[in-house]
């Protein structure tokens, strides 16, 4: 992802089916699809960001302007969650719905619990990176 961001891409749909492991088991980022260049500096504002719900920053959520390279490093956090504790970041979207999961997070700054034991220094980057 920081070799993408140096060179100015953003890839707008980072998610556990876009990235591929080799057979040393090193990640790869793959379908670049929604991929765009962006400007150093300048904040995007669209309608249509493209990617995946569960993985999108709330500012996409909220159609707000946004930092192309904070909402890849958001997804990156859910994305690092479910790698770290081997959970669904949001349980509870079958019984509440995926509609109001996405409105508390967008709206109420709610974030994936953590029920599993995770090392303080990487659970702390990961609440970085999905922090406002």
């Amino acid at each position: 992802m920081k070799y993408l961001h140096d060179r100015n891409i953003v890839h707008r749909d980072l998610k556990p089916g876009n990235i591929l492991l080799d057979n040393l088991f090193h990640p790869h980022i793959s379908d670049f699809g929604l991929s765009k260049n962006f400007e150093q500096g300048h904040d995007f504002s669209q309608s249509q960001f493209g990617g995946t719900p569960i993985y999108m920053a709330p500012e996409i959520n909220a159609n707000e302007t946004f930092d192309a390279r904070k909402a890849d490093v958001f997804a990156f956090s859910i994305l690092m969650y479910e790698v770290v504790t081997d959970s669904i970041p949001y349980p509870e979207a079958k019984k509440k719905g995926m509609l109001r999961i996405l409105y508390l997070v967008t709206n109420e700054n709610y974030r994936p619990k953590f029920t599993k034991e995770v090392k303080e220094p990487i659970k702390n980057l990961i609440e970085k990176c999905w922090s406002s």
